[in-house]
């Protein structure tokens, strides 16, 4: 699929939109080389302003947010966040339930019951406690470093004096965290 571009009235950037997201690009940069050549080739872009770097700034934490969103809502296979919300508190529960604090009498243990029973997997309490902690504790883990990820990334677009930076910072987000979550989670099998 070939990319789509915008011309700027600055002959250096150009504007590359992929999907719903426009990217200054600056010369130099690889993606440039391909407007060049798609120019070459007779097609004239719309003659646009280039986007103020401020303003790119702000656009970009917004992706970074996105971004950290997607890969969040994939490892925890859902994008539910009353779902995830609940995580925490399935954990206090079952931790509870195994420290003794929460009986088989309790509001608590009930509802564990009831969602054993219907999930409909012929899961023992024990079984599910144990799928609780595993998830809930994956979850937190990747939650801590997806966390460090959005403040590094944002940290890294703020500082920026140029665009090339920045684009090359969201060019590389998701790619760059999810190979940190990879490496991380296996690092944590081989302990």
């Amino acid at each position: 699929m070939s990319k789509v571009f915008k011309k700027t009235n600055n002959p250096n950037i150009v504007i590359w939109i992929n999907g719903d997201i426009e990217i200054n690009v600056p010369r130099g940069n690889p993606i440039f080389n391909e407007y060049l050549a798609i120019v070459e080739s007779g097609y004239e872009p719309v003659q646009v302003e280039p986007v103020p770097l401020e303003e790119l700034k702000s656009t970009s934490y917004l992706i970074v947010d996105s971004i950290v969103k997607e890969i969040r809502y994939s490892i925890a296979k859902t994008n539910d966040d009353a779902e995830i919300a609940g995580w925490a508190v399935k954990y206090y529960i079952a931790k509870n339930i195994i420290d003794g604090n929460i009986t088989e009498t309790d509001f608590e243990y009930k509802s564990f019951l009831k969602e054993i029973k219907h999930r409909q997997l012929n899961e023992t309490m024990n079984a599910f406690i144990l799928k609780v902690f595993k998830n809930a504790a994956t979850y937190t883990f990747v939650s801590s470093i997806l966390d460090g990820e959005k403040y590094f990334y944002k940290k890294k677009i703020k500082e920026a004096t140029d665009y090339e930076v920045i684009n090359n910072l969201l060019l590389d987000a998701k790619d760059s965290i999810m190979s940190k979550i990879i490496t991380s989670l296996s690092s944590i099998g081989n302990n």
